[in-house]
């Protein structure tokens, strides 16, 4: 593996190639090169890219972990609210489905970024609003208002959400930048 690292030393594709056919070896074999090989811009980034793996992961504190759970438990006890209050279960999951994920996540962002009390206050206030609205909105299925509000409500509470994700960066773009990311994951692009 060694020889074959040295034959393509200017190949990035058939450096790429070697290494997705066998990491550990690849590896192995890039460490034992010789030194003479160091200032090479491929190699100086071969070797940023394999020493710069995170050993383990990171699974949070266990404040987190118990903040996740009763997030999830208290977001589980709101998506059965149709079933414990009698409601009518395509009346509350076509107006609230939202409702269910969201305010949890801005909840654990808020925590996390630990975002003022003016910003936190006007988050829930905008979160109370469009909850009221949502469901005060008649149910009249020949009109398009209801099925509009339903449609354009969860793309709102993401806006809240990108706004609490940033946090206190949020004329930053590196904090947008981060929340675009995700995004793009949720949407299966990256």
């Amino acid at each position: 593996m060694k020889n074959e690292i040295i034959a393509h030393i200017d190949n990035p594709r058939a450096l790429e190639k070697l290494y997705r056919s066998d990491k550990s070896a690849f590896k192995s074999a890039f460490n034992a090169l010789d030194p003479k090989y160091a200032d090479h811009p491929l190699m100086v980034f071969w070797k940023e890219r394999l020493h710069d793996e995170p050993s383990e992961i990171a699974w949070g504190t266990p404040k987190d972990l118990r903040f996740v759970i009763i997030a999830s438990l208290v977001a589980g006890a709101v998506a059965k609210l149709p079933k414990i209050l009698a409601i009518d279960p395509e009346y509350f999951y076509s107006r609230n489905i939202g409702f269910i994920v969201f305010p949890f996540l801005m909840a654990y962002f808020v925590w996390k970024r630990a975002i003022q009390p003016q910003k936190v206050a006007m988050i829930g206030s905008l979160l109370l609003v469009a909850l009221v609205y949502i469901n005060l909105l008649p149910n009249n299925p020949k009109s398009d208002t209801l099925v509009l509000a339903c449609i354009h409500l969860p793309l709102f509470l993401w806006a809240i959400l990108g706004f609490t994700f940033v946090g206190t960066q949020y004329k930053s773009t590196i904090g947008q930048l981060d929340f675009s990311s995700i995004q793009r994951r949720f949407a299966g692009e990256a």
